[in-house]
């Protein structure tokens, strides 16, 4: 039912940790549980580990050297001929060379003996008089039990077998028709086990089909060749299984994961022992509860930073990034502190345009800060805040509409200062780009130190609303923008613009740009102005611009309709570009044009 269900699913959030700790865990369990028969001494009746620790300290001195032997055998020929020779099939000759060698010398070991002569008739099972409720709770957790370890061991050899992309509820559902079916034979509560299915992919299966030999080899052994198998000594195949059990308990893992975290490598730790010590369910759920833990304490130690950015005469600046949560409460009422230490009548810019979210909590020590700089006779301007958290602070207090600012130039006019000098602005963006992103670019700046490779050369017009950076979502390195009045691009061999005709060639001949797009804007004034506005007398240097731009200009057709000049302009570029010798070696000549909103470009690959 579950597997119909599809709850198999669930076995994807059970941490890698916990994973790895079951492997290593059950691993342990096979050795230690292996030992008393590998010795030659009869096993506990209770397979707990200190049963098993205790039971070896009462009769290790009744060990049989021939057993001993044997298990050595088994396990040396298991691994050695693992690393040696790794075609051969290793299991087969770990069971059948030290086997042989006890029949041939004759050995006193025990032998397997006990084997079913066939299989039981099936019958349907007897319902029960009596303790239903008992005994429905019982079959709760033995199908709670089974089934973790269905997909406990499902997922670890997902692991053995890397490309495999298994279907966990498909084993649910194999292991729901196995247990119908064994209810019909009388047999116990079967689930997928991490011994056999291991030792199935260390003799090289990689399919399904090898779960259907296997089932169809026992059953062969079973009904034809039980008298054969009944010679194999058992301490043969406890050494087998120690050797798979060592396999098992490998520290690649542990490893591998305290590399990328210690606290990880804890919990694997502490998954295997919890195993070992208490049970299979109770060591998946303490490895479980562990990693949520640690989970919940790093989610709870907050991610937000606050810097002193600058601090100018009568104004201070400030950034906030990250949560602004009640985790932040302490570092909200650092900056409340340092807020508060400043001179009566000093104004406070905060920049937080790296705030991610906001809660009741935080939009009310913000409240209470702009309250309190406001009691001080000063001003503040909340700068760049993100829709989200806008909205979230002006449903706690709407009067913060007033101190709310888009960009630093309208935080100026808030907090009532003119005529600032700008170098100022430039210095404090360049503390915050060391404050916010300098850790995040640093990498691929060193990157582009030593080299420079654009994807594309963007030719776009000099108009302060267009970043092409910001609107095409690029990074550092990827275009090589030239920008120029009216995104113009001269034919060749035109001197006036001889800037740009460089710039394309050495974008295309020299870096490698594979696409070139030209980009035009909506409401573009240099379009204005080529369809007929008027040029003040005094701007000499412009005129001259628009005399040249005319003969470049391709939207002379569209006078009144700027957007579409705009468009057909773009084109008109794109056929400069084709005069070029290097763009029609680049390419044949692919055209594309593309509007999205308030821009339109065209694109040459």
């Amino acid at each position: 039912m579950c597997g119909v269900f599809r709850l198999g699913r669930l076995i994807r959030y059970v941490p890698a940790a916990v994973v790895h700790g079951f492997t290593v865990g059950m691993g342990l369990i096979i050795m230690v549980a292996e030992i008393p028969r590998a010795l030659g001494l009869h096993s506990p009746d209770q397979h707990h580990l200190f049963d098993i620790v205790s039971h070896l300290n009462d009769y290790v001195a009744h060990t049989k050297l021939a057993a001993v032997s044997l298990a050595a055998t088994s396990i040396a020929l298991m691994i050695g001929l693992g690393h040696v020779a790794p075609r051969l099939p290793a299991l087969l000759f770990a069971v059948v060379v030290p086997s042989a060698a006890a029949r041939a010398l004759d050995l006193d070991v025990e032998l397997l003996s006990v084997l079913p002569h066939g299989l039981p008739h099936p019958s349907l099972p007897s319902w029960p008089t009596g303790h239903v409720l008992e005994l429905f709770g019982d079959a709760v957790a033995v199908f709670a039990i089974a089934s973790l370890e269905t997909l406990l061991s499902s997922r670890a050899v997902d692991k053995m077998t890397p490309p495999a992309r298994p279907d966990h509820d498909q084993e649910l559902v194999g292991q729901g028709l196995g247990n119908l079916a064994v209810a019909l034979v009388g047999g116990i509560v079967v689930s997928g086990v991490i011994f056999r299915t291991s030792l199935n992919v260390s003799a090289g299966a990689r399919t399904r089909r090898a779960a259907i030999i296997h089932a169809l080899v026992v059953l062969l052994v079973v009904v034809y060749l039980a008298p054969i198998v009944r010679g194999v000594p058992v301490a043969v195949l406890a050494g087998v299984l120690l050797g798979f059990g060592y396999r098992m308990v490998s520290t690649a893992p542990l490893r591998s994961l305290w590399r990328v975290s210690p606290v990880d490598g804890s919990v694997m730790l502490f998954t295997a022992v919890t195993i070992v010590g208490l049970d299979l369910a109770a060591g998946v759920q303490y490895g479980i509860a562990a990693t949520l833990a640690v989970a919940a304490i790093g989610l709870g130690r907050p991610s937000t930073d606050v810097q002193e950015d600058a601090s100018e005469e009568g104004v201070r600046h400030y950034s906030v990034a990250g949560p602004l949560t009640f985790l932040a409460a302490e570092q909200l009422e650092r900056l409340r502190s340092s807020v508060e230490q400043t001179e009566p009548g000093t104004s406070v810019v905060i920049s937080m345009g790296g705030v991610t979210s906001i809660d009741a909590s935080g939009a009310e020590c913000i409240a209470d800060l702009v309250a309190s700089v406001h009691a001080r006779g000063g001003k503040i301007a909340l700068v760049s805040l993100r829709q989200a958290p806008r909205a979230a602070m002006l449903a706690a207090d709407p009067d913060l509409e007033a101190c709310i600012a888009n960009q630093l130039a309208d935080a100026d006019k808030i907090i009532g200062r003119n005529n600032v000098a700008h170098t100022s602005r430039l210095m404090l963006g360049v503390r915050s780009f060391h404050h916010e992103l300098r850790r995040r670019f640093e990498p691929l700046l060193h990157e582009l130190g030593g080299g420079q490779s654009p994807h594309t050369l963007f030719i776009t017009c000099a108009d302060i609303r267009i970043n092409p950076n910001l609107f095409t979502g690029t990074d550092p390195g990827e275009l090589f923008i030239i920008r120029n009045i009216g995104n113009l691009v001269p034919r060749h061999g035109d001197a006036s613009l001889i800037a740009e005709s460089a710039g394309i060639e050495y974008a295309v001949g020299v870096l490698g740009a594979k696409e070139i797009v030209v980009c035009g804007h909506s409401g573009c004034g240099a379009v204005g102005a080529l369809l007929g506005g008027k040029v003040p007398e005094h701007l000499t240097h412009v005129a001259d611009w628009k005399q040249h731009a005319d003969s470049l200009f391709g939207g002379h057709g569209h006078k009144g309709a700027n957007d579409e000049a705009s468009r057909a302009n773009a084109v008109r570029q794109l056929e400069h570009l084709k005069q070029y010798p290097i763009f029609r070696q680049a390419s044949p000549g692919a055209r594309s044009a593309c509007t999205r909103g308030s821009t339109t470009w065209v694109t040459a690959r």
